[in-house]
């Protein structure tokens, strides 16, 4: 293959977010566990907090899993929630991210940027969910089954708009939450 076929352009894109999303993962357990000795030495730092080399979350993970895994899982939660948001071109500060254990009580009314098979067996399904309200769901443990029979879901285009349909068509936003919490006259 001569060296004018090779994407290199879209090669340093996927290495960029797999680096990013790596990175604020990283970032984030070290937060989540007080920056400890035994997190080992920074890289650098920078404003005075420290910064990790972004595979370091790797070696945590193997090395601390058994003293603190829910930061762990919340780690890569994260790191799945900022790669769906980079590949649809979006970017959020992890803060904003909102793990749910399960279902949430009340719905979440935004867009699907992310599904996928939570196990092996295809037992249960995880969405990521860009919602209306500024922030970033991860909602675990979805019967693959029940995602075709959800009552009143469908899809809409909005023209002319962004990725932040409260700034962009905030009258017609409103509109289709009516409708879709509205219950239907008929049934």
């Amino acid at each position: 293959m001569r060296g004018g076929r090779i994407l290199w352009g879209q090669i340093a894109v996927v290495f960029t977010i797999v680096v990013v999303t790596t990175w604020t993962a990283t970032q984030w357990t070290a937060w989540r566990l007080g920056f400890q000795a035994q997190l080992g030495n920074p890289w650098f730092e920078l404003a005075g907090w420290p910064i990790y080399y972004p595979p370091a979350l790797i070696w945590w993970w193997y090395a601390f899993d058994a003293y603190a895994p829910t930061v762990f899982v919340e780690g890569d939660i994260i790191r799945n929630m900022h790669k769906a948001l980079k590949a649809d071109g979006m970017e959020r500060d992890p803060m904003t991210f909102q793990p749910h254990d399960a279902a949430p009580e009340a719905p979440i009314v935004g867009r699907v940027v992310d599904k996928y098979l939570t196990d092996e067996m295809g037992e249960n399904l995880t969405m990521v969910v860009d919602g209306i309200d500024g922030r970033t769901h991860h909602v675990p443990g979805i019967d693959p089954a029940r995602v075709e029979d959800m009552p009143n879901a469908r899809l809409e285009i909005v023209a002319d708009a962004g990725h932040f349909l409260p700034e962009d068509a905030p009258e017609f936003l409103a509109e289709l939450i009516v409708k879709f919490t509205t219950p239907s006259q008929g049934a």
